[in-house]
């Protein structure tokens, strides 16, 4: 939904070169969906991490693996909007 919109903005960026608003709009829009999606995942595989069927050394290895790396993700995010903003 918000990739659309964003790829809608850049296709008629030409046509309003003076206005950069909507653009960042869409940009927060897609990050903040980003992360909220990412969100969701963890809880997810926090879920699964709590299953007695991921009693499995490897399984719970592999969910904490991707756990964290989510997470890092979220704080890219967080870090490249910080830089965008400064």
């Amino acid at each position: 939904m918000a990739v659309q919109a964003l790829e809608e903005a850049v296709a008629n960026r030409h046509k309003d070169r003076d206005d950069d608003h909507s653009l960042v709009h869409y940009i927060r829009r897609f990050d903040a969906e980003l992360a909220d999606l990412f969100e969701r995942l963890i809880g997810r595989i926090e879920q699964l991490e709590r299953c007695p069927a991921a009693a499995s050394k490897a399984l719970a290895a592999e969910l904490q693996k991707q756990r964290l790396m989510f997470r890092e993700e979220i704080l890219d995010l967080l870090e490249a909007e910080q830089r965008a903003v400064a």
